[in-house]
């Protein structure tokens, strides 16, 4: 059980470390690329014309990067640049989850937390613009790094994939 707590602490400091690092970011009230602004427009278009290829100007990106982004409606909020990147911020906090998850699983806790961290920094400290806005890469990254996890567990018939 003391191994658990210091893993989940281990990881909420990690997702709390990267929102302080990100929170700049998040509150800046100007689009910092225009794929975010255009990606977030498609989601505000989702809500009148639907979700389907033909109803949102996504160029090269696919509906599900702007379908991700309606979450605020959920709470009765509604689809903002803040909203947005904290979509981003959750994104590359799921990478992080599950990178490191995926490294515990094949090498141990201690190599998890120790090859996990570079990410955790990089995530956290990076001020580049380029990596603080929504992009079309952060919904691919999280299904992939998801499914490097999942996916050799469903494989082996586990159930308690998590634990």
């Amino acid at each position: 059980m003391p191994r658990l707590l210091i893993e989940a602490g281990f990881l909420l400091g990690g997702v709390a470390f990267i929102l302080a690092g990100r929170l700049n970011a998040i509150v800046l009230p100007i689009p910092i690329n225009p794929d975010e602004a255009q990606l977030g427009a498609n989601a505000l278009r989702v809500l009148h014309h639907g979700s389907g290829w033909g109803s949102l100007d996504s160029s090269s990106s696919g509906p599900l990067n702007s379908l991700v982004l309606i979450w605020p409606i959920l709470f009765g909020k509604e689809v903002s640049l803040v909203s947005v990147r904290l979509t981003a911020w959750m994104a590359v906090s799921l990478v992080f989850v599950f990178s490191y998850l995926t490294i515990r699983r094949v090498s141990g806790r201690f190599d998890g937390i120790l090859f996990s961290l570079p990410l955790l920094v990089f995530f956290a400290l990076n001020e580049n613009n380029e990596f603080q806005h929504y992009s079309s890469e952060l919904v691919s990254t999280v299904l992939l790094t998801a499914a490097m996890f999942l996916v050799p567990l469903a494989a082996e018939g586990r159930r308690r994939a998590l634990l």
